[in-house]
C-alpha cells in the first residue's frame, strides 16, 4: 500500500483509540449502555473494509475470469483480509507499519473492545479465507512473469488506496504501464 494513504488510514483509527483512552468521546446518540463514538466508527469501519472483501470475493467466484484479473483480485483480497485482522486486533497504528506475509498463529491476539460483541468467529472466518486466496494467489503467481505479477500487485494497490480513500475503484480502468 502506498505509504500516505497507509499513513491517513491508520492515523484515523490512533486518533479514535487517543480520544478513547483520553475519556473525552461524547456520548452522542448511543445505541447502548457504553456505545460510544469510537466504537460505532470502528465497526463502520471494519463493516466497510469487510463489505469491499465480499465484494471482491463474489467477483473471485465467477467463473470465466481472467488470469491476470485474477491474480490482482487475490492480491487484493489478501491485504484487504490483513488490515480487517489488523484492525479487530487493534494493531492498526505505528506499529504496524507493514502488512506481514501470513497472520500471526491464532490465540495469540485479543480482539479489541469493540469488536468483542462478536466473539471470535469475524476472526476465524479471516483466517480460513486469508490461508485459501493466499495459497490461490500463489500458485497462479508460479505461471506468470516477473512484469506481470508486478504490474498486478501495482494494480491492486492502487484498488486498495481507492477503497481506503472512500472511492469505489470496481469500475476504474487499469493504469496504464509503459
Amino acid at each position: 500500500m502506498p505509504l500516505e494513504p497507509q499513513k491517513e488510514f491508520r492515523a484515523a483509527f490512533e486518533l479514535d483509540r487517543a480520544k478513547r483512552i483520553d475519556g473525552r468521546i461524547p456520548e452522542e446518540g448511543t445505541g447502548g449502555p457504553g456505545d460510544s463514538w469510537t466504537t460505532r466508527a470502528n465497526r463502520a469501519a471494519f463493516l466497510v473494509l469487510e463489505r469491499e472483501r465480499r465484494v471482491l470475493a463474489a467477483r473471485l467466484h465467477r467463473a470465466h475470469r481472467h488470469r491476470s484479473d485474477r491474480y490482482r483480485d487475490l492480491i487484493l483480497i489478501t491485504k484487504l483480509i490483513r488490515l480487517e485482522h489488523e484492525h479487530l486486533i487493534g494493531q492498526v497504528g505505528p506499529s504496524a507499519t507493514s502488512l506481514p506475509e501470513a497472520l500471526p498463529a491464532f490465540g495469540r491476539e485479543r480482539l479489541e473492545d469493540w469488536a468483542q460483541p462478536w466473539g471470535v468467529g469475524p476472526m476465524f472466518e479471516l483466517r480460513t479465507e486469508f490461508i485459501d486466496y493466499r495459497h490461490q494467489c500463489h500458485r497462479l503467481a508460479k505461471w506468470r512473469s516477473a512484469a506481470s505479477r508486478a504490474r498486478a500487485a501495482a494494480e491492486a494497490e492502487r484498488r486498495l488506496d481507492g477503497i481506503l480513500r472512500g472511492r469505489d475503484t470496481r469500475h476504474l480502468p487499469p493504469a496504464r504501464h509503459r
